[in-house]
């Protein structure tokens, strides 16, 4: 009523409707209302008349518009092409009416249109946003792309002008032979140091690293405590620096840039902090008693932490374990803690019960696989598949039960550790998943279990499904001295069976840190499928144009791909 009072009042009444009495009054097509049925004539019609005609057609399309909200969307694109027709053939009052129609339209579905444009404009936004983050992550991956292949060609022409250089190609060759073939570490030290120099290194070796001011420093003030004997200089110097990765000094761009050594000013820092160690250590003053030292020691150790030599899994490969005990104990670095998983506890239960120098006299010789037959590691190939077809098994468990009694005897871990002073730790896995899916994993050792046998546990480890059935441990009475199965400490129910440690875990460094303080690991890994996803250190201690190009760009595509693109596919360490 009130937009009808506003268009009376503007004396929109007064318009002539003008139609032939062949073609139907425009409002006809809306209303449904015949030119006779609104009184409306062609020409003779009064401006009353007309008025009234209008008013009735204002009336039924009001009415019609209001209505319209319950209409499906169709019948409103209707509505649409019919005030489209009206705009071709109205007057100035009736455009006026179809702008009102227009308006009480777009009102009631409003929220809708509004909802569908901004939905549509948000996902052009999000398509051009993707295309253009696709387009830069793809160019980034050309350049780093191509970066590498300049690199490895600029590597390829140094090289060549090293070895123009650098003397006889022959005696390279030689050297690279002396490096497959060494004995001791040594001899292999030596060719590597030598080969080295004739790459070149010795230049890299001379400049300084990063933070030279104060390694030098820390260098000039340990060495001339030490040479003037004063020890609480020499203790308040070390208490500081008797920390892992002091400067920086552990970084691998420091150790991976040459065969053997690193910088020359690191080399000389960590000289010099040995000697003043074992100064420290021995040298007689009254003013500093040894048990003063002896606690610097202890809070040094703490600050430090223990470094473990873990033992991978992988069958028979795990007998090259051997070799890297060996460089090890030659060079008097050997750890007192030690896992084993799989066919690495082979390796770790011969480490529990012998010292060092029976391991390099007794143990490590070319016949300790077959040193005991017919009682043998891994049967032949034709008992292998005798035992698949007849036990459901590759070995026999009574058959490997037998031969790790050969090698380990009935030593248990405590006695094990009396013996050698290792902290052998031996990782298996249940037979059976528990509630949540999982198996339970569980670290033998001589605080976690000192009345097993190291013999018992080294089977558990080695029992994969298909290659051996799951078995028990056993363990030793330490009053009676009787073997029987071992359930848990104080547990006297039936003992679970146990099967190879690398389902759970193969390197278990989070619960050696928990028991130990280990804070570093030494790996020898000899499982194949560890290459296809290792990734190999390409840091550098001199940072290169070539490097901080590539790093920047790298940097660009995990940035993209975190924060625009796909951030579950992502994750920087």
């Amino acid at each position: 009523d009130a937009l009808r009072r506003r268009i009376a009042g503007a004396s929109l009444a007064r318009a002539v409707v003008q139609q032939d009495n062949a073609t139907p009054c425009p409002l006809a097509i809306y209303t449904g209302m015949s030119c006779e049925a609104a009184d409306v004539s062609a020409v003779a019609a009064p401006p009353q008349w007309c008025g009234g005609a209008v008013h009735a057609a204002y009336d039924t399309c009001v009415s019609n518009a209001i209505q319209l909200a319950s209409h499906p969307l169709h019948e409103a694109m209707e509505l649409g092409s019919a005030l489209w027709s009206l705009t071709a053939e109205a007057s100035a009052w009736q455009m006026c009416l179809l702008s009102v129609l227009a308006v009480v339209t777009v009102r009631q579905y409003f929220r809708w249109v509004m909802w569908t444009g901004l939905a549509a404009a948000f996902l052009a936004g999000q398509l051009i946003f993707v295309a253009w983050q696709m387009a830069m992550i793809a160019l980034s991956v050309l350049c780093v792309s191509l970066l590498n292949i300049a690199s490895k060609v600029w590597y390829v022409l140094e090289s060549t002008s090293r070895w123009y250089r650098g003397g006889s190609i022959s005696r390279r060759v030689a050297l690279r032979r002396t490096l497959q073939a060494a004995g001791p570490w040594v001899e292999w030290a030596a060719a590597a140091r030598e080969l080295d120099s004739l790459d070149g290194k010795d230049a890299w070796r001379a400049e300084p690293p990063p933070n030279c001011d104060r390694i030098g420093a820390a260098t000039t003030q340990l060495k001339s405590a030490r040479e003037s004997n004063d020890l609480q200089a020499l203790m308040r110097l070390l208490s500081s620096m008797l920390v892992r990765d002091y400067e920086q000094t552990n970084s691998l761009a420091l150790h991976t840039e040459c065969r053997v050594g690193s910088k020359e000013a690191v080399e000389r820092l960590h000289d010099e902090l040995a000697a003043a160690v074992k100064h420290l250590a021995g040298a007689p003053c009254a003013s500093l008693s040894y048990r003063e030292r002896l606690q610097l020691f202890e809070r040094a150790s703490v600050c430090i932490g223990h470094t473990a030599l873990c033992l991978s899994g992988g069958g028979s490969l795990a007998m090259y374990h051997l070799g890297v005990v060996q460089a090890l104990i030659e060079a008097g670095t050997m750890p007192r803690i030690v896992s084993g998983t799989s066919g690495g506890a082979i390796v770790a239960g011969v480490l529990a019960v012998n010292t060092d120098q029976e391991m390099l006299s007794d143990i490590i010789q070319r016949d300790i696989a077959v040193r005991y037959l017919p009682d043998r590691w891994f049967p032949p190939l034709p008992q292998l598949l005798y035992n698949s077809v007849v036990l459901g098994s590759l070995v026999d468990n009574d058959v490997f039960a037998r031969c790790t009694r050969r090698y380990y005897g009935d030593t248990t871990f405590e006695e094990a550790y009396r013996k050698t002073g290792r902290v052998v730790n031996i990782n298996i896995s249940s037979s059976s998943q528990g509630g949540s899916g999982a198996r339970t994993a569980l670290l033998l050792n001589a605080l976690t279990a000192p009345h097993v046998l190291v013999r018992s546990a080294v089977h558990c480890s080695c029992s994969l499904p298909t290659v051996m059935k799951a078995t028990t441990l056993l363990a030793k009475d330490p009053e009676t001295g009787e073997i029987k199965p071992y359930a848990g400490e104080g547990n006297t129910g039936s003992a679970p069976q146990w099967i190879d440690g690398s389902f759970t875990q193969d390197i278990p460094r989070d619960r050696l840190s928990e028991l130990f303080h280990v804070t570093q690991t030494i790996v020898s890994q000899v499982n194949p499928h560890v290459v296809l996803t290792m990734k190999r250190h390409k840091g550098r201690a001199t940072n290169s144009a070539f490097r901080r190009i590539e790093s920047a760009l790298s940097a660009d595509v995990i940035y993209r791909l975190q924060d625009g693109y796909a951030p579950s596919l992502v994750s920087v360490r």
